[in-house]
């Protein structure tokens, strides 16, 4: 049914509906909204770059709006919302000494030195998923996908 009606949209009502799934990730986690931005972004020959967040904001790749399962769109949008989320707690500890309501000192302190120390997933692929910010922004944004197609937002 979610894949249907995408499908039927336009990339600018794509787009809204994204940016709508940000803005309650955001606002899930009690911070600002990260601007949302559709970009190209370079694919290397045999990968597809889906997207990723730089500290100001998610890039997704607008090839994918086209191309990709519509759930695999929202996870995107929910996993980088989650890093601009680890960002927010990592930086809120280091402002106070204290993490965020619900979050452990030593869960923020794992993803400050993840953050120091990150893995690109060019340079070591298991590295990369294996690093405590990537296994906590995948979890995430699969949970986060799989309520969005139970409580189904584009029908009202």
């Amino acid at each position: 049914e979610f894949t249907q009606w995408w499908n039927a949209q336009t990339i600018d009502d794509k787009v809204a509906f994204l940016k709508e799934q940000q803005i309650a990730v955001a606002s899930e986690f009690g911070i600002e909204s990260t601007q949302l931005n559709i970009i190209d972004i370079f694919d290397e020959p045999g990968q597809d770059a889906r997207g990723y967040y730089n500290g100001t904001g998610v890039y997704l790749d607008i090839d994918n709006l086209e191309t990709d399962d519509p759930w695999e769109l929202v996870n995107t949008v929910a996993h980088e919302s989650r890093h601009a989320y680890q960002d927010y707690a990592v930086n809120t500890y280091l402002e106070t000494g204290e993490p965020p309501e619900g979050l452990s000192i030593e869960t923020v302190k794992k993803w400050q030195e993840n953050f120091a120390d990150y893995t690109k997933a060019d340079d070591d692929f298991e590295g990369y998923r294996a690093q405590p910010i990537e296994v906590d922004a995948r979890n995430f944004g699969g949970s986060y996908s799989d309520r969005v197609l139970v409580e189904q937002p584009w029908t009202k």
